[in-house]
């Protein structure tokens, strides 16, 4: 299940707990799998879902749905040079299914 029901939820919950909760379950992701687990039982996917959320949605609070999907894709890919970006939005494109 997803830890805020939407948004907001997940802004308040980061200003109010200093706390970020991130969702931990689906498939495992096509690049990242589940063999990256560390030592705290995080896979790679996850921490990236837990840097996606902070600085995709939190920081400018992009909202969750497609127009803030969009905004935290330009603002989180800001973070990555131009290369690093064009390879994770083709791994992003191949593997949505």
């Amino acid at each position: 299940d997803d830890p805020y029901p939407n948004s907001d939820a997940m802004f308040e919950d980061i200003i109010n707990n200093k706390r970020l909760k991130i969702y931990q379950g689906g498939e495992p992701h096509p690049f990242l799998g589940e063999s990256s687990t560390d030592e705290n039982g995080f896979t790679a996917n996850e921490k990236l879902r837990a840097v996606h959320d902070y600085f995709g949605h939190f920081v400018n609070r992009n909202q969750f749905g497609k127009v803030g999907e969009e905004a935290a894709w330009v603002d989180h890919s800001k973070m990555f040079s131009p290369e690093a970006q064009n390879r994770a939005l083709f791994l992003s494109l191949n593997s949505s299914g």
